[in-house]
């Protein structure tokens, strides 16, 4: 989509801020998003996060069933500039659970006061902490137990010093050949990064 216009109901907005992002001052389409939504039309700006929770709760009728399942969980934690946090640790488990567990695996941070001018009050963060959110999908055959992988990566990311995150998850047959083609055109990451401090 070239254009953001009337005829658009949502606009998806990513978790990582373009590198010219500031508060207040962000991109062509969001802000022609903006522009439409204050005069009472246009697109609801939705965060990505919540798009991908609303794509694991809404199974499609259109897509390909494959002869398998997908898993896709997200691991979220907050840190403080203050916080004790070993990255090289967490890498590091993430690169293994990627070799070990054949997951492909997405780092996405950004600060929680990055972009709240953006969404509507329901759909804010409330903290000054960096939000980091990693994202990891499997395809899987569909008598594989799902228990053992989810305990694999709790304990795997758990043990990373300054890590306190919660672990959610879902595994599904249906609509899982668009969530594959989906994820696949995301890059892997396997790094938090720490920027946009204030």
């Amino acid at each position: 989509m070239d254009r953001v216009n009337e005829r658009l109901d949502y606009l998806v907005i990513g978790s990582i801020p373009a590198g010219g992002w500031k508060p207040g001052d962000y991109g062509r389409k969001i802000e022609e998003a903006r522009t439409l939504r204050s005069k009472g039309r246009g697109p609801v700006l939705v965060p990505e996060s919540l798009f991908m929770n609303a794509l694991a709760a809404t199974p499609t009728d259109t897509s390909e069933i494959i002869d398998e399942k997908v898993f896709v969980g997200t691991f979220k934690f907050c840190l403080a500039d203050a916080d004790v946090f070993d990255e090289g640790g967490f890498t590091e488990a993430l690169t293994d659970l990627q070799q070990d567990g054949g997951l492909h695996i997405t780092v996405r941070s950004h600060r929680a006061l990055i972009g709240q001018d953006l969404f509507r009050e329901d759909l804010r963060e409330d903290s000054a902490f960096l939000v980091v959110e990693t994202r990891m999908v499997r395809r899987m055959a569909l008598d594989d137990p799902i228990s053992p992988l989810v305990e694999d990566i709790e304990r795997r990311l758990e043990d990373v010093e300054g890590v306190d995150g919660e672990l959610a998850w879902f595994a599904r047959r249906a609509g899982s050949a668009d969530i594959v083609r989906l994820l696949r055109e995301i890059p892997q990451q396997l790094k938090v990064k720490r920027g946009h401090r204030h």
